[in-house]
């Protein structure tokens, strides 16, 4: 086979194809799922609830559901204006592993100015928290983050909102790699 290098007379040594192409993008793993998260009531210092806000009903305001085509858990707080969702971690993570978090909300209103207040935790660990004011525009984040210690496999992942007004709150992705 006559290449470039050859018919110019210079010494080149051919690249195997497959040592050419690109690094591939890293593969997230996903730490929870959409359809796992159950209603809780945790006593946590993260998780400060307002006073006076009415019952959550968790069958019309916490939902699985399908968001541009991911599985996503979204709180509708037109049915439920404060809940802490928990479910197991998925995969054991190490001190330092990057941490992806992607979250959406919709145009916060609310009959008067008020604040929103959403956060993620690992066992008794904050990995993230937020607070939004209201009114605001919608608002999609996609946010890198790294495991603050070691977290075993089975650990309780714990997702909250607590909200004046009738708004949407949507857990995209938790994932690792």
């Amino acid at each position: 086979m006559l290449t470039l290098c050859s018919a110019l007379g210079l010494a080149c040594t051919i690249e195997p194809q497959s040592e050419l192409e690109p690094e591939s993008e890293p593969q997230w793993l996903a730490l929870v799922e959409a359809n796992l998260w159950q209603p809780v009531h945790v006593e946590s210092p993260h998780l400060v609830v307002p006073d006076k806000l009415p019952p959550c009903d968790t069958e019309l305001g916490v939902v699985a559901e399908e968001l541009n085509l991911e599985q996503v858990l979204s709180v509708m707080t037109q049915f439920c204006s404060h809940v802490t969702v928990e479910q197991p971690l998925l995969h054991a993570l190490e001190q330092g592993d990057s941490l992806r978090l992607r979250f959406w909300h919709s145009e916060l209103t609310a009959p008067s100015s008020s604040e929103a207040n959403v956060a993620l935790l690992i066992g008794e660990q904050l990995i993230w928290s937020e607070q939004f004011p209201i009114p605001m525009q919608g608002e999609y984040l996609d946010l890198q983050l790294s495991a603050p210690q070691d977290f075993a496999q089975g650990d309780a992942v714990w997702f909250h909102v607590d909200n004046h007004g009738a708004n949407e709150y949507s857990l995209i992705e938790l994932s690792s790699y």
